[in-house]
């Protein structure tokens, strides 16, 4: 997207929470420019991306962006990246503060609960990795399909955590995840963020029940 009077200042465009989740979108170099990334294609899309954007994004220079990343492709694939890490990260976190106290139905509500109202937050970097990762290439595909499956291993680690009788078979977490995936996906393709935060609890009915089956436990939900 070029750069138009008509638009406004287009070289300062709202940075829709990234900035603020810190982590790997700090203020350092690096961070700028992957924070950068998330709301110069959220605001033009992949292919509307340039370094030149994101520079001005970033308030950075060429010189800054040679020395983290060898081509634009690459600080992509890094930002994605950086937003799986940062959502895997969330979602583990509120396992670990609710499973051993009140039980896996409540860390399964809970952990979704933290992850929905981050994508919420943050509905740049939700664009990248939920809407725009398809259209980076087979590469940020394969890093795509890597942050699902640490949530695939999250879903069996949360469900069974100091329960070594409970064995959720990975079919069944990847079930999960997948269908997970695709209901937020779509939500934040419509920009319906407001919507995301009654699904926790639509997807414990759904799923809790199915995944007590799978491990053979039969207690109620």
């Amino acid at each position: 997207m070029a750069v138009s009077s008509e638009t406004g200042n287009r070289d300062r465009l709202t940075s829709s929470g990234v900035r603020e989740i810190g982590g790997p979108f700090d203020r350092s170099t690096r961070g700028r420019l992957l924070a950068a990334t998330a709301t110069v294609i959220a605001h033009g899309g992949y292919r509307q991306a340039t370094v030149d954007r994101i520079l001005r994004e970033a308030h950075v220079g060429w010189t800054d962006f040679s020395s983290e990343f060898e081509d634009l492709d690459a600080c992509f694939v890094a930002a994605l990246d950086a937003g799986f890490e940062c959502a895997a990260e969330q979602t583990e976190r509120a396992i670990a503060d609710t499973e051993l106290s009140f039980g896996p139905d409540a860390a399964f509500e809970a952990s979704l609960s933290a992850l929905l109202a981050r994508i919420a937050a943050s509905p740049d970097l939700a664009n990248l990795c939920l809407v725009e990762a398809p259209a980076l290439g087979a590469r940020a595909v394969e890093h795509k399909e890597r942050g699902l499956q640490r949530f695939v291993r999250l879903i069996q680690g949360g469900l069974g955590r100091g329960r070594a009788e409970v064995a959720l078979p990975p079919l069944a977490a990847e079930m999960v995840v997948g269908g997970i995936y695709e209901v937020v996906q779509r939500k934040v393709r419509r920009g319906q963020f407001d919507e995301l935060g009654s699904l926790p609890a639509e997807f414990r009915q759904l799923w809790m029940p199915a995944l007590r089956s799978a491990t053979g436990e039969r207690q109620d939900v």
